[in-house]
């Protein structure tokens, strides 16, 4: 386990997590990986092992990049920049991410993501399979990968927008019906906040807004029964971390209560744009509370890996997939036993593929090297 101090429950059991199995197993592999004009490469191609890559340079060579343009492909979206041109190299008007899967029964899938850079400077994403062009809904949750790095701590200090972020990220990635209820609801709420705006000028009457709370209603529920589902797996299945799904609830009460305030601020107050969730320990002995306030950094990396982990078992519970795991220099605070404890944690039971970045070997350990594949930048 990664832990500073490992708190236990009341009848004493170490933190760890359990997962449920599913006995169909998809085994998916990314082969290979050609990045162009992609943050601050030009031109970059790289081979991973089946098993384990570890990808070795110093700070700024770009390794993180790597990992960002596998999730990106996973996910259709980045898991670091906070705008989409980040992602294009300077000076370039588009930046592209090729890669190429092995999926069940040897089947081999091509993947590509083109993002452009319009003259106004306003970023456009076009994915593809096997060349054939894709909504990224759809290219989606073709590679299945779970990524966790320092910078995940934010998931516990960060804002509610972080921690919104992770979830749609993954549950986008697993469930149709969650990518498409979350893009109409998004949809829908822009448009209402449209109407909320004409309201407040005069333009628009407020019974207008009615129709589409209907409509805010109908995916916003979908969506957050959906979340909802996902925080239930976790509380089944990891010990001694809590995950508390805070969410915006919507009803029609609620709806028809706000309907006044929403007109008078211009924008839509409830509904899964607002939900939050928040990290729970036992802390100070017996007592649970927000790891954001009362935890130390130790526990709130516990917590972390925790809701890793159990990401990646809900992968497996809901697909039957293994996915990729892409670790980001996390062994870089980790003496040479809580390293071994992480990849023990991290067995081919539970992830098909690793890839783990690295400012030096020594971080990983040397007795963890063999079968690993290193690529040096």
């Amino acid at each position: 386990m990664l832990k500073e101090s490992s708190p236990t429950t009341t009848s004493g059991h170490p933190l760890n997590a359990r997962f449920c199995t599913n006995p169909r197993q998809i085994r998916v592999k990314i082969n290979n990986l050609t990045l162009k004009n992609f943050r601050n490469f030009k031109s970059f191609e790289v081979e991973f092992s089946i098993a384990k890559t570890l990808i070795i340079g110093p700070n700024g060579a770009g390794k993180s990049n790597i990992l960002e343009a596998v999730y990106l492909l996973s996910s259709g979206d980045s898991n670091r920049a906070v705008k989409e041109d980040e992602m294009v190299r300077f000076g370039a008007g588009y930046a592209k991410v090729l890669a190429s899967t092995t999926k069940e029964k040897g089947d081999v899938e091509n993947l590509d993501l083109t993002l452009t850079v319009s003259p106004t400077g306003r970023p456009s994403k076009v994915g593809k399979v096997n060349g054939i062009k894709r909504s990224l809904g759809d290219l989606s949750g073709e590679l299945k990968a779970v990524e966790f790095s320092p910078s995940n701590l934010d998931l516990v200090n960060g804002s509610p927008d972080v921690r919104r972020r992770y979830l749609n990220s993954v549950l986008c990635q697993i469930k149709r019906e969650y990518r498409d209820s979350y893009r109409h609801y998004e949809k829908i709420r822009k448009q209402k906040n449209a109407l909320l705006g004409q309201i407040t000028e005069g333009a628009a009457k407020p019974s207008q807004v009615d129709l589409w709370n209907e409509k805010i209603l109908e995916f916003g529920r979908l969506v957050q029964e959906i979340r909802q589902e996902y925080f239930t797996y976790l509380s089944k299945n990891v010990v001694d971390i809590a995950y508390d799904y805070r969410p915006s609830a919507l009803s029609e009460e609620r709806l028809l209560k706000y309907k006044d305030a929403e007109i008078a601020a211009g924008v839509s107050l409830i509904g899964p744009h607002r939900d939050d969730f928040v990290f729970m320990a036992q802390t100070d002995g017996a007592e649970v509370r927000n790891l954001a306030l009362f935890g130390s950094r130790g526990q709130q990396r516990i917590a972390v890996f925790e809701l890793k982990l159990g990401e990646i078992g809900y992968f497996k519970d809901q697909t039957g997939d293994r996915p990729v795991l892409l670790l980001d220099d996390i062994f870089s605070e980790l003496d040479g036993k809580r390293r071994q404890e992480v990849l023990t944690r991290i067995g081919e039971d539970l992830v098909e593929q690793v890839i783990f970045t690295a400012t030096d070997e020594a971080h990983v350990g040397v007795e963890n090297l063999r079968g690993m594949k290193v690529i040096k930048l």
